[in-house]
């Protein structure tokens, strides 16, 4: 199956971005966005967490944004899962920005999306947090929510 143009350059940037190469990283991944004429979630939360792990913090910011905003809703599990990874991604930028309280009001929205990544950071800030999740999901009850 032939892939995309968009494809390839997203392909192409997470390959850079991997090896530590986010100048370039950022320009595949913003090559794919004109090919596709169009913002995409995917894409622009690359680009989010190249800026972040550039040290551009801002930029990081704008496109986690614009991702939130390009976001389609497909279904509810779907768009949680989308929406843990966008929180996630701004809470290790504000975290990165030393904006503390700002990282973990995004670290527990992560959580609440499902986001067990977020558990696992606001744990290491020593934060014991009981997502809503597990009781919206009726995973558990209010009473037997587990310790993260």
């Amino acid at each position: 199956m032939k892939k995309n143009n968009w494809q390839i350059h997203v392909d192409r940037g997470i390959a850079h971005k991997n090896k530590k190469e986010y100048d370039n990283a950022i320009a595949d991944f913003k090559k794919a966005l004109s090919v596709l004429n169009n913002d995409s979630f995917l894409i622009c939360t690359l680009l989010s967490a190249s800026y972040r792990e550039k040290g551009e913090y801002d930029a990081s910011i704008e496109y986690c944004n614009k991702g939130i905003e390009t976001l389609e809703v497909i279904d509810a599990e779907s768009y949680e899962h989308s929406m843990a990874i966008a929180y996630n991604e701004l809470a290790l930028t504000y975290l990165a920005k030393n904006e503390k309280k700002q990282a973990i009001t995004f670290f527990k929205q992560s959580a609440d999306d499902g986001g067990t990544d977020a558990l696992i950071e606001l744990e290491k800030l020593g934060i014991k947090y009981k997502p809503k999740i597990f009781v919206r999901k009726g995973q558990y009850s209010t009473t037997n929510v587990p310790d993260f």
